[in-house]
């Protein structure tokens, strides 16, 4: 499975997350932002349960980014 990360949770990223999990939900998306309530505010919006999505803390966007295939930055963050 293809591994896909999603930093930030506005428009951009929202609008991401909505059609990743519409075309595959089975493919996991982590999904990246200082506020881990937004992030999960954010997933529990857009996903359904069969969609295998995970909200992390930035501090670890490193880490996400290197095990990921695909790495999707919607963020206004200066870090």
């Amino acid at each position: 499975n293809k591994k896909v990360t999603i930093l930030g949770t506005g428009k951009m990223a929202m609008l991401c997350l909505k059609h990743l999990v519409a075309d595959a939900p089975s493919k996991p998306v982590e999904l990246v932002n200082r506020s881990l309530d937004k992030a999960y505010t954010l997933i529990k919006a857009v996903t359904h349960t069969n969609a295998r999505t995970d909200a992390n803390n930035f501090s670890i966007k490193h880490e996400l980014c290197a095990n990921s295939d695909l790495v999707i930055v919607a963020t206004s963050a200066s870090e």
